[in-house]
């Protein structure tokens, strides 16, 4: 992640005593203050105050809040994917790629909130793609298929993000399950037989088991098309 020569020479310098940046040093800074144990705020003050410099002397290393951003997330899949070695199971290996995207993002729940729907173009994100294309190759799926297969997978898993990032963040979201809890189990059943009967069981599933269902459910379809060629 080497900064811009011209960019370097933007902004202002680092306060006195301060130690020498560079941008890598940076990103990382950024993307741990925005984890959900620290819950920063993904600002330039926050950022500068974090590492001891003048908010304007960060331009030096990126340009724009969107490019600090695209460089957050992108290090946050580049930490999914770091260490992951396949087993040679292709199956339970991308499950397991694709669920290390998933906490990697709901670790920095304000990230995924903003970057799901985005494509950073960065290094992480290419090596992310890079293995479950193969992995999807290895399934047996000729490239064209693989291509889709895997926007299908990635799009749905950051959705699934998004979706659970911003109800974390939603003060009203626990009691909008709990009204809709009850409402299922008031249902009349002459009316909304099905519903009323599985209110439990429809209400109770966790997110957990749902992104997991989602999951299983689409790399099943996968399976199946790498099993029917054509």
């Amino acid at each position: 992640m080497s900064a811009d020569p011209a960019r370097q020479r933007r902004g202002r310098p680092a306060k006195s005593g301060a130690p020498p940046l560079d941008r890598e040093q940076v990103i990382r800074a950024a993307v741990d203050m925005t984890s959900r144990e620290q819950a920063q705020p993904l600002t330039f003050r926050s950022l500068g105050k974090r590492l001891g410099v003048d908010p304007a002397a960060l331009y030096r290393y990126v340009s724009s809040k969107d490019e600090l951003l695209l460089a957050v997330a992108d290090g946050i899949i580049a930490e999914a994917a770091e260490g992951f070695v396949a087993a040679g199971a292709w199956r339970e290996d991308l499950t397991e790629l694709l669920c290390r995207l998933h906490r990697g993002y709901l670790d920095h729940p304000e990230v995924a909130v903003a970057a799901a729907a985005r494509i950073t173009r960065l290094p992480g994100e290419m090596r992310f793609a890079e293995l479950a294309l193969g992995l999807l190759i290895d399934a047996g799926l000729p490239d064209v298929e693989a291509s889709a297969s895997y926007r299908a997978l990635a799009d749905t898993v950051l959705a699934w993000t998004a979706f659970r990032a911003g109800l974390e963040l939603n003060a009203a979201a626990e009691a909008d399950h709990e009204a809709w809890e009850v409402a299922c189990r008031q249902a009349d059943p002459a009316a909304f037989p099905h519903l009323s009967r599985m209110a439990g069981s429809l209400t109770g599933v966790t997110l957990d088991e749902g992104f997991r269902a989602t999951l299983d459910l689409l790399i099943t379809a996968v399976e199946l098309r790498a099993s029917n060629p054509g």
